[in-house]
């Protein structure tokens, strides 16, 4: 027994699971990370310590050495690099695939850096050593500087021991024989500095500094703006007296508009296999039916995409603007066939179980060869494979939800909705229609 007739004699149940594929693809959509194109760079796990008062050389040695020999072999590591400063800094990084589990790397690596830590010098131990998983993907750069030039950007460095600029003059350079102290004030001059002078920031034309947020991977770009605006706002309240803010650089924007964008070209398309369905079927009801196909489809795939990980980018957007031309072909053949069997003269019961058995294998057919031509772009490999995944798979999982819905909620809503026209459709219209077809068919 074929699987429409179950659907066509309980519409109810075709109906039901129509919805239930709605309701499941709204549910997922708020939960999609939204940004501008697939992640495709590698997650970055950063281990960050500082050995207080050591220059690179000291640093490399006794740090960055210590704990690259832990996290070497890490499983799932791709690469890593590290970074000794003249500041006492260390910095290293662990890269993974981008289609690897973020939170599983970063713990991966807390492990072994905890296996380094207390074969490392006291004062490192003592600042700590922290492992975030990070992105080099820049969302925002926020700009901060005094509106009236009352501050200037030199800033001293807070982890160091010494605070003020006695602390500095007072500091003991070397001890005489007869126990006598020179001091640093003996043989020069301190001053407060900059951390360094590589680079000068100017915010509004005024000296000032700037500030770098970086996305983490799977994070929503719109939501994070948002939440740092928010946060930022309450921030304010405790800047002093003439610190403004400003944004220097936005990512977000190019993100909504582009969405903006093709969401507007979405919806347009839709409108438009609505107006050419109404034209050539030529009749409301039938129109009806496979438009309906169209949300179900495009709304469903959504399901299947946040159930992969996917994202709601530019090419998941264009994947739904292909797709809404794809997703009606069946149900408008079906519709069709059902017509046809009705104007011979069969109920709309019995005409929707013998399109059905005329059709069902076609429909699976073609549904297949569709996408067969686009399920080896999902397999590409390397940058170009993630890019074009998320696209191949969207029209995927929406063909595959239009052909269930051909042969379950058409056939049975057809059953319900169609009737011998009895003449119904033959207006003007109808009949311009006809004869334009058929002196282009003549032609």
């Amino acid at each position: 027994m074929l699987i429409a007739n179950t659907f066509i004699r309980r519409p109810v149940l075709s109906t039901v699971c129509t919805l239930l594929i709605l309701m499941v693809g709204l549910i997922a959509i708020p939960q999609l990370p939204i940004n501008n194109l697939p992640d495709i760079a590698p997650i970055q796990v950063q281990t960050r310590a500082f050995s207080i008062g050591a220059d690179a050389q000291t640093v490399e040695e006794s740090v960055s050495t210590v704990i690259e020999r832990q996290i070497n072999g890490v499983e799932g590591m791709q690469y890593m690099t590290s970074t000794s400063g003249n500041d006492g800094s260390s910095s290293i990084s662990a890269f993974f695939a981008p289609s690897s589990d973020r939170n599983i790397n970063q713990v991966n690596v807390q492990n072994r850096v905890a296996i380094a830590q207390p074969t490392l010098p006291a004062s490192v131990r003592q600042t700590g050593v922290t492992t975030v998983a990070r992105s080099n993907s820049i969302l925002r750069v926020y700009g901060f500087y005094a509106e009236n030039s009352e501050y200037d950007n030199l800033f001293c460095l807070d982890n160091s021991r010494f605070k003020e600029v006695k602390d500095f003059e007072n500091l003991v350079i070397k001890t005489q024989a007869d126990g006598t102290l020179i001091k640093l004030k003996d043989v020069g001059r301190a001053e407060l500095g900059a951390r360094d002078y590589t680079t000068s920031s100017l915010v509004q034309g005024k000296p000032g500094v700037g500030m770098l947020i970086y996305q983490l991977p799977g994070s929503n770009a719109l939501n994070t703006a948002k939440a740092l605006e928010t946060r930022l706002a309450q921030l304010e309240a405790n800047f002093p007296p003439g610190i403004k803010s400003v944004v220097c650089y936005d990512t977000t924007k190019f993100v909504e508009v582009s969405i903006e964008e093709v969401v507007k070209t979405l919806i347009e398309a839709i409108l438009l296999v609505v107006l050419v369905i109404f034209i050539f079927l030529q009749e409301w009801r039938a129109t009806i039916i496979p438009a309906i196909t169209v949300p179900v489809s495009l709304i469903g795939a959504m399901a299947f995409a946040y159930a992969l990980g996917f994202s709601l980018n530019n090419l998941t957007l264009f994947a739904l603007v292909l797709a809404t031309g794809l997703v009606v072909d069946d149900a408008i053949i079906v519709v069709e066939a059902i017509a046809a069997k009705i104007e011979e003269g069969l109920s709309p019961s019995q005409a929707a179980m013998a399109a059905m058995q005329e059709l069902s294998g076609a429909v699976i057919a073609t549904s297949l060869v569709l996408m067969v031509v686009f399920i080896p772009v999902s397999f590409f490999p390397g940058a170009t494979g993630i890019m074009y995944q998320q696209f191949a798979l969207v029209i995927i999982f929406s063909i595959a939800i239009s052909t269930f819905s051909a042969l379950s909620f058409t056939p049975s809503t057809a059953a319900l909705f169609l009737r011998h026209a009895s003449g119904e459709g033959q207006g003007w219209w109808a009949g311009s229609f006809a004869s334009s077809t058929g002196v282009l068919i003549g032609y």
